[in-house]
């Protein structure tokens, strides 16, 4: 009878209904079943509850990869993919037939990934690659370098080492030895430079051991000019604009001017920003500009730059004031009058004329400039036919580049109409007119 009820364990369903068994439901979970004194188990396909992890080890240590599943019957095989490679391979050796995998690293092994087939009789499951980096005693070869900037400036100090898997641990120096600073674990160290010379290390390390770079310095300096204010046309009456940059904080500025004809710098009342304003008129005709930076370390001073205004009727150059035109330097002075010899309704106006030619061509004052005389009502005046012989602008002839001269201008009027009038002296080449207090 025993044998006849280990028969029917593996009978049709009919049969073992036959003996008073229940209908297993084929939507039911898998159970241990006894029948007539046998008990049989339900084997679960491998679930694998821990993946291997990638790990880091020296050149010449053993990296040993893990792995866990559940199940019974469980049998285990690693596979390895070689650096640059695409194909699994399959490792030999019963070394690599258990839940765990022992290699000896080397370099050639960086970058090599290992995985495991976890099997038993209901079917198998493949982990995740875990990568092997070996690394070696690091080596710097580039060392940071020294710095030079101004103090308040940011700057960064780089290190490049190699040996894989490396970590950085940048130090500075005080007076009771290295400190490290906090957050600082990267390649390149970005600080601002203060006052005098700090000094600075960075320690690289990894799994295989750890190396310490030069000392390196970060000297803070005084400012330096990285944009320079610039030269400035301006009409009377505008707003004139100069700008100056600088590196490093805090800083102060002076900025400071020079009037034409004058040796004399004058700090300008106020002006204490990288940014200068103020309000063109014909006396800041050819003034100077410039700034005074500054900060804990020291001072710089910024090129001098210069203003050119262009002067008006009821804002004119005054008698003697150096003035600009496209391509002269020039200068109205030694003004007087007197009756026309000629014609006693009518008034001589006389001037001196300084000419200097700053453009790089030879030019004829002759032919580039003409002279006016315009009175308060607007009329405009010339020589009225009359020439200054041997010393008028026709007799100079040409300047070379450089050339100064010096001739005399006539005007004549009614008399009477001087009064109030303006000299009104063209450049023909710029067509720029600059005017000069009259009478």
């Amino acid at each position: 009878m025993k044998l006849t009820s280990r028969i029917l364990v593996a009978a049709p369903l009919a049969a073992a209904l036959t003996f008073g068994l229940a209908a297993v439901p084929a939507t039911a979970a898998p159970a241990a079943t006894s029948v007539a004194g046998v008990y049989t188990a339900t084997v679960a396909v491998p679930k694998i509850t821990s993946q291997p992890k990638s790990t880091t080890v020296a050149s010449g240590k053993t990296a040993t990869f893990t792995v866990k599943a559940s199940s019974s019957g469980l049998k285990y095989q690693w596979y390895v993919k070689s650096p640059g490679s695409t194909k699994w391979v399959k490792i030999s050796g019963t070394a690599a037939t258990r839940s765990y995998y022992s290699v000896k690293a080397t370099t050639k092994l960086n970058k090599a990934q290992y995985r495991v087939k976890v099997s038993n009789k209901r079917g198998s499951v493949t982990s995740s690659a875990a990568t092997l980096a070996v690394v070696t005693t690091p080596k710097i070869t580039s060392q940071p370098k020294d710095v030079s900037t101004p103090v308040g400036a940011s700057t960064t100090l780089k290190v490049s080492a190699s040996g894989g898997s490396l970590s950085y641990k940048w130090q500075k120096y005080y007076s009771t030895g290295w400190k490290t600073i906090s957050g600082a674990t990267k390649s390149s160290f970005a600080t601002k430079a203060i006052k005098g010379t700090n000094k600075y290390r960075v320690i690289v390390s990894n799994k295989a051991g750890k190396v310490t770079s030069r000392t390196t310095s970060v000297i803070g300096t005084k400012p330096k000019i990285t944009t320079q204010p610039k030269s400035v046309i301006a009409d009377t009456g505008s707003t004139v604009t100069f700008k100056v940059a600088a590196s490093g904080s805090p800083l102060t500025y002076k900025w400071q001017r020079k009037l034409s004809g004058s040796d004399t710098w004058k700090t300008i009342s106020g002006a204490t920003s990288s940014t200068l304003k103020f309000t063109a008129d014909s006396s800041l005709e050819l003034s100077s500009y410039r700034v005074i930076v500054t900060n804990s370390v020291g001072s710089v001073t910024s090129s001098t730059v210069d203003l050119f205004v262009n002067s008006s009727v009821t804002d004119p150059i005054q008698d003697n004031q150096w003035f600009s035109l496209t391509n002269w330097i020039s200068a109205v002075f030694a003004q007087s009058k007197e009756v026309d010899p000629y014609d006693s309704t009518r008034t001589d106006l006389w001037a001196n004329i300084y000419l200097y030619n700053w453009s790089n061509e030879s030019l004829d004052p002759g032919i580039e400039i003409a002279v006016l005389y315009r009175d308060a009502d607007g009329e405009r005046y010339d020589s009225n036919g009359y020439y200054v012989e041997g010393t008028g602008l026709e007799f100079i002839g040409l300047m070379a580049p450089g050339a100064e001269a010096e001739a005399e201008i006539l005007a004549n009027v009614p008399s009477g109409k001087e009064f109030g009038g303006v000299w009104e002296i063209y450049d023909m080449s710029g067509e720029l007119v600059q005017y000069i207090a009259g009478f």
